[in-house]
């Protein structure tokens, strides 16, 4: 596409000007033959001026601002996207500094894909600079993890790995899945909620580790700020299942029935008017652990009033405990039937099932021996062939080997055995 606009960057921003600048300033430096590219900032609910002052930028790609009146990120890419002209679109969050390559190598991914559309997710770390305290470094390694997980091969994505931070997909792709769903206005969720259909829509995700960006604010801020977000996080959570009742099992919402005798869910839950003051002095420990570098007590407090406040959020949506088991009880049965794949008769041929097949759930074999089985997982994608081997190698090494032992194939298999028959 040289003489069309390839991509179409949309970027939602609140209040951050100089966050958005330094992202624009980045998109300026993009490697010498970059397919050509537009940017659409849609400035939602601003009050520092962001929209006059970004449109007064002298960049050298095409740069359009729209703004709205604070109708949350959703909304916002959904306004972006409705004004693009480009075939794919890329959304990027207003903190994230993009590298030179990144757009180059978004279309890259996207275009080795053949026939088979995708939706393309690019890392965007933390950056050392963040600080070594015991919150930065548990939030660096939660990110950078993440992305790990994401670059294995044989990964399996899940609708969780959707993150619109650093995204890519066709925009043909965007309009037959409707787009970001209106209804996550300010509580965050709308990319995993838009996992979940282009999943059911069996639209292949893809990581792409070259597309990188710098996540130069966590999104997170501080301690605090990371409750308010759990918070929201127990809201959207909600919404989901509310919006997909199968997936309601994978939520983290199904570990009420785990906690319901611990003090902080059940005062998130019923008594909130004293769960709140309590949760917020037992925050004022998490300084004087660290400064004793109490790390594993920190830690623990830390992720249970994280808990309470995910709690709180749901139970803004859902009220009572009962109304909470209640909506956890409505997830339908799981009817998947798995499909069993016997190793004994090639591995290559057991990929290749797998790949025309694409079970929700599999039963794995070694002739009449069961070497175990791999659930039905909500919210992810199909089991497909490329996640056989990992899977063999991290859930069922075992069983495996116990299996060619007793068939007497165990060193021939280890000197290079092709598994025929």
């Amino acid at each position: 596409m040289t003489d069309a606009v390839a991509v179409s960057v949309i970027i939602p921003t609140h209040d951050r000007r100089d966050h958005l600048h330094r992202l624009l300033a980045a998109l300026s430096g993009q490697r010498e033959g970059t397919p050509l590219f537009e940017v659409i900032v849609v400035a939602d609910g601003c009050t520092d001026d962001t929209g006059s002052a970004t449109r007064s930028l002298a960049v050298p790609y095409p740069l359009t601002v729209l703004e709205q009146e604070g109708l949350g990120a959703g909304n916002a890419r959904n306004a972006g996207a409705g004004a693009a002209r480009g075939h794919f679109l890329l959304f990027l969050d207003d903190d994230v500094e993009p590298g030179p390559d990144l757009i180059a190598e978004h279309v890259a991914a996207h275009r080795t894909a053949l026939d088979r559309p995708r939706v393309v997710i690019g890392p965007y770390r933390l950056p050392e600079s963040d600080g070594d305290g015991f919150y930065p470094t548990h939030v660096r390694t939660w990110w950078a993890d993440l992305f790990s997980a994401m670059a294995r091969p044989g990964h399996r994505f899940a609708y969780r790995d959707i993150l619109a931070g650093n995204l890519s997909l066709p925009v043909a792709v965007w309009r037959s899945v409707g787009g970001f769903d209106p209804a996550f206005r300010g509580c965050g969720g709308e990319d995993w909620e838009l996992g979940v259909r282009l999943l059911a829509a069996g639209i292949e995700p893809h990581f792409a580790s070259g597309a990188e960006a710098v996540h130069r604010v966590s999104g997170t801020g501080d301690v605090p700020a990371s409750f308010a977000r759990a918070l929201q996080e127990g809201v959207a959570d909600v919404l989901i299942g509310s919006r997909h009742p199968a997936l309601r099992p994978s939520l983290d919402l199904r570990h009420w029935t785990g906690v319901t005798r611990r003090l902080l869910p059940r005062l998130a839950v019923s008594w909130p008017a004293a769960g709140d003051p309590l949760a917020r002095s037992l925050a004022r420990l998490l300084d004087p652990l660290e400064r004793v570098n109490a790390r594993w007590p920190w830690r623990r407090l830390y992720a249970g009033l994280r808990w309470y406040w995910y709690w709180r959020g749901a139970a803004q949506r859902l009220g009572s405990s009962a109304t909470m088991r209640r909506f956890l009880d409505a997830a339908p049965p799981e009817t998947s039937t798995p499909l069993r794949v016997d190793l004994s008769l090639g591995l290559e041929g057991a990929e290749e099932r797998l790949e025309h097949e694409r079970p929700a759930a599999l039963e794995i074999s070694w002739r009449d021996r069961t070497l175990g089985a791999v659930a039905t997982q909500p919210g992810a994608e199909p089991l497909r062939g490329r996640h056989l081997r990992p899977l063999l190698v991290e859930r069922f090494a075992r069983e495996l080997f116990d299996a060619l032992d007793a068939d007497g194939r165990l060193v021939r298999w280890l000197e290079g055995d092709r598994w025929d028959p």
